[in-house]
């Protein structure tokens, strides 16, 4: 299921940031006075979006190790100097960077980036929507379906942490789920509807 997850919510992403905006990911550097990235890992990358390197304590770099074909590599410099860095994604694929100093004692990191095909298309896709949008207490998702079928529903926030999951009966025709949404921070999240191992939609809302 992880990674199905996974590969859900970075397409979703995608279709997402190409038909709205881009998302800025922030990792943050020395976190706690120690050697990291936090996080050191992001699945949610999408071509488009931006990866922004914060600095919190220590003298690192991030330094790009592994770019897919068509990236520009990177490196600068992050201390109480250099407080940040941005870098924007233009190519879907695996990146894995570094800081160079500490590089040897673990202090690594990586992201994947992906692509809107990754989602199939279809009746659901097309029709979806999320209202109110944004919102603060409840949201309501209507969709038509050509079918029947046992659904899943993930709900994740913006950094890709898995926030609701809830297995739904889709019926054919017309749908309306209600989800309360009251205890959710503010923040960007993303609603994912998926047909066993398959992808349907991936739609974007806004918890004020």
């Amino acid at each position: 299921m992880k990674k199905i997850k996974t590969f859900i919510l970075a397409a979703g992403l995608v279709f997402l940031t190409q038909s709205v905006f881009a998302t800025t990911h922030t990792i943050l550097v020395g976190q706690g006075g120690g050697i990291t990235f936090s996080p050191n890992t992001i699945t949610t990358v999408i071509v488009g979006d931006i990866i922004h390197w914060s600095w919190v304590s220590g003298s690192h770099t991030t330094t790009s190790v592994i770019v897919p074909s068509g990236a520009n590599t990177w490196t600068s410099n992050i201390t109480s100097s250099v407080t940040s860095f941005d870098y924007t994604v233009t190519a879907a694929g695996n990146y894995g960077y570094q800081c160079n100093p500490h590089g040897g004692s673990g202090m690594v990191g990586g992201f994947q980036a992906s692509t809107v095909t990754d989602i199939q298309k279809g009746l659901i896709y097309n029709s979806l929507v999320i209202s109110p949008n944004p919102a603060t207490d409840d949201i309501q998702v209507g969709f038509n379906s050509d079918k029947s079928f046992q659904a899943t529903i993930l709900i994740f926030d913006a950094t890709g942490n898995l926030k609701k999951e809830d297995k739904v009966r889709v019926k054919s025709g017309d749908n309306v789920i209600s989800y309360n949404v009251s205890k959710f921070a503010k923040g960007t999240y993303i609603f994912n509807l998926l047909d066993g191992d398959a992808a349907l939609v991936a739609k974007k809302f806004i918890k004020e």
